[in-house]
C-alpha cells in the first residue's frame, strides 16, 4: 500500500477551508439577530478588512527581515511589545478553539436536529 503524507500547505489549505466553510453556513443564522440588514454587514466588513490591510503591508515594508514580534517590540518599546506579542499568542490559541465550536454547532444544528 503506497501512503503519502500531506505536506505543511495541504493542511493550512484544508485548515482555512474548514475555517471558511464553517463560516459561510453558520453566516445567516448568526446575522438573523440584524433583520433586513444581515446583507450590508459582509460588505462592510470586507470594506473593513480592505482598509485595514494597507498599513499591514506599509509596516511588513518597512521592516522586511524581521518577523511580526519583532516588529512589536521595536514600534511599541520592549514591555508593550512582550505584551502585545503575549496577546496574539492567546488569540492564536484561541481561535482555533472557536472554530471547532462553531464547526460542533454546524454539526448538532444540520445533523442531529434533536
Amino acid at each position: 500500500m503506497n501512503k503519502e503524507t500531506l505536506k505543511g500547505y495541504h493542511v493550512i489549505f484544508l485548515v482555512q477551508s474548514i475555517m471558511f466553510g464553517t463560516g459561510a453556513l453558520s453566516l445567516p443564522e448568526r446575522l438573523s439577530i440584524l433583520g433586513y440588514s444581515q446583507t450590508l454587514m459582509p460588505i462592510f466588513f470586507g470594506i473593513i478588512a480592505s482598509i485595514s490591510i494597507w498599513p499591514m503591508i506599509w509596516i511588513c515594508s518597512k521592516y522586511q527581515s524581521k518577523n511580526l514580534f519583532e516588529i512589536n517590540e521595536e514600534i511599541l518599546g520592549k514591555n508593550l511589545g512582550k505584551f502585545i506579542n503575549v496577546f496574539i499568542v492567546i488569540q492564536l490559541i484561541l481561535l482555533p478553539t472557536a472554530k471547532v465550536s462553531n464547526y460542533v454547532q454546524l454539526i448538532q444544528s444540520t445533523a442531529l436536529q434533536e
